[in-house]
Parts: C-alpha cells; sequence; structure tokens
C-alpha cells in the first residue's frame, strides 16, 4: 500500500513540474552572477550545464539542476557576445568584444585554448556537428572555420558586409547559413568553401537562421519582426510569417520538419506550420526584454536572458 502510496506521489510531483511554468532561475546572490544583460546563452547538449555571457564581461557557467554558479570563468572585454558548447560536452567556446575566442574544459573552468582573428567583436559562435570544427562570426563581416583540434585558422569567409549576427551548420555539416546586419543571409559549402546562395528580403538586420531537419528549408528572421522560409536549392522565398511584435532572436525547426519555434525579444514563443504559415500556438508568459534564448534538445525546456542578469528557465507547452 506504501508503494503504491509513494508512487501516486511521485507521479504528482512529475506532473506538477511539467506543468509549471518556471522551473529555476539562476540569479544573482551573495556577489555571485552577473549585474546587467546577458547577451548570450547555450545549454549543454546533455542539458547538465548553462553558460551564459554577459554585457558586464563576465562568463559562468551553471548547474541547470540546482541553479548553483559553477565557474566564473573571467573577464571578457566589452562584453561576451558569444557563448557554445561543444557536442560532447566537455568544451565550452566564448566569443568576446576584444576578439578573443576562448576555449575552455567545463569541468574544471580552466581555458585550454586562444584563438585570435577577429579585430574586434566575436558576435556568433557554432560547433560543427562531428565537434572538429568551430565557426566564428564577427562585426568586421567576416565568417571564420578553426581546426579545433590544430588550433588554427582553416578559411575566412568573406562577402557579408556589415555585423555578422549568426552563424550555423547544417544537421549533415556539410553546409554554413550565416545573417547579418546587412540584411542578407547567406549560404557557404563546407568542402569547397564557395558560397551557394544569398537571400534576399528582409528590410532590416537578419538575427537569427534555422535548418530544417533535412538540411532543405532554412528560416530566418531578425529586425523587421518577419520570419521567411527559405528553399534551399531554388533560394526563392517560399512562405513568411507575420504579426510578430518585437525583434526575433531565436529559430528552431521541431524535429518533424513541419514546425517551428519563434523566439521575440518581449519573450513570446510561437509555433508556426512551415507548409500553411500558421501561427498554431502562442507561449506569452515574460513581461521583461529578452535578448538570449536557448532551447534543450527535446525542445521542451527554453532558458531566457533578462536585462537585469537573471537567467530564468521555462518548461515549454507540450506540442505533440
Amino acid at each position: 500500500m506504501s508503494d503504491e502510496h509513494d508512487g501516486n506521489q511521485q507521479s504528482a510531483a512529475v506532473k506538477e513540474l511539467e506543468q509549471r511554468r518556471e522551473i529555476i532561475r539562476f540569479e544573482r546572490h551573495d556577489d555571485v552572477g552577473h549585474t546587467t544583460d546577458i547577451y548570450s546563452l547555450a545549454l549543454s547538449p546533455d542539458v547538465r550545464l548553462a553558460i551564459s555571457g554577459s554585457r558586464d564581461e563576465s562568463v559562468r557557467i551553471w548547474d541547470v539542476e540546482s541553479g548553483q554558479q559553477l565557474h566564473n570563468l573571467g573577464e571578457h572585454a566589452w562584453g561576451a557576445w558569444s557563448v557554445v558548447f561543444s557536442p560532447d560536452n566537455r568544451h565550452a567556446a566564448t566569443g568576446s568584444g576584444d576578439g578573443l575566442i576562448r576555449i575552455w574544459d567545463v569541468e574544471t573552468g580552466g581555458e585550454i585554448l586562444r584563438l585570435e582573428g577577429h579585430p574586434d567583436w566575436v558576435t556568433a559562435l557554432a560547433y560543427s556537428p562531428d565537434g572538429r570544427f568551430l565557426l566564428s562570426g564577427g562585426r568586421d563581416a567576416t565568417i571564420r572555420l578553426w581546426d579545433i583540434e590544430q588550433g588554427e585558422q582553416v578559411h575566412l569567409f568573406k562577402g557579408h558586409t556589415r555585423l555578422v549576427t549568426s552563424v550555423g551548420f547544417s544537421p549533415d555539416g556539410t553546409r554554413i547559413v550565416s545573417t547579418s546586419a546587412d540584411l542578407g543571409t547567406r549560404l557557404w559549402d563546407l568542402e569547397t568553401r564557395k558560397q551557394l546562395r544569398h537571400f534576399m528580403g528582409h528590410m532590416a538586420p537578419v538575427r537569427a537562421a534555422a535548418f530544417s531537419p533535412d538540411g532543405q528549408r532554412i528560416v530566418t528572421g531578425g529586425q523587421d519582426e518577419i520570419v521567411r522560409l527559405w528553399d534551399v536549392e531554388t533560394g526563392k522565398d517560399i512562405q513568411r510569417f507575420k504579426n510578430h511584435t518585437d525583434w526575433i532572436y531565436s529559430l528552431v525547426f521541431l524535429p518533424d520538419g513541419q514546425r517551428f519555434l519563434c523566439t521575440t525579444g518581449e519573450g513570446t514563443i510561437r509555433v508556426w506550420d512551415a507548409e500553411s504559415g500558421k501561427e498554431l500556438h502562442r507561449f506569452e508568459e515574460l513581461t521583461d526584454f529578452v535578448r538570449a534564448v536557448a532551447f534543450t534538445p527535446d525542445l521542451r525546456r527554453v532558458l531566457y536572458g533578462l536585462r537585469d542578469g537573471v537567467i530564468m528557465m521555462w518548461n515549454v507547452p507540450d506540442l505533440t
């Protein structure tokens, strides 16, 4: 009888946790934590750790379960604009306003590699799916490809004319997408290092892009508050998603490839049908300005970084 009672209590506790919107928050206490705007956020693939970069020039690694700070990675001059975990969960890369990219051991918090090439702000970072390469984008309008094992730059992509706002690899790791304040999105071939497409249509800086799971489509969004869906092979704009009321900071496809999530600066998450262009769901909880967003791989939880230095993890409504 007691086993059954305990089982019912555990089930009720799990159900309550799943239904509760805010799960945990990472915030300043006892002089530990960020003091102002969160510029960048990432979750480790195993969702054990979170990393955050701030206008206060610090980067911090957090334990997701407890919300406790594990490491302060020290000063990042002129702000920590970009952070990312390696696919094997062992390392994290950070980019700062002084042009430095640093690779860290997430268990010890020690710096293990320093990459120099950008003259100032490193505004975007992404690891290749196999962890061999790191992509970086900067205010210098360039994209740089780094071989992590060799610790050196292996290619410089040129084409953008203003600050690069995001970079990413296709799911199979053969192509690269980059967005920019120059209003364009560019598609590159990793093997040939050539530009394949230049997607134009946004009327303001583009801040985010995401590949569909099959790599055949890309969604883009930014400061014009419109999301566009592009066909990779033809380069055509095949769908537009409107009615957003703030800048678009994050885009991610669901595993079915038919739907995607869009997060705006006001903290609203919208679920869109990529084929019909219809809004399927809207998740509105926050009232503060959101600049940095990170989803768990299963898209069931989301991290928000706020302008007061607080980071919050929330449950996302069941999208099945």
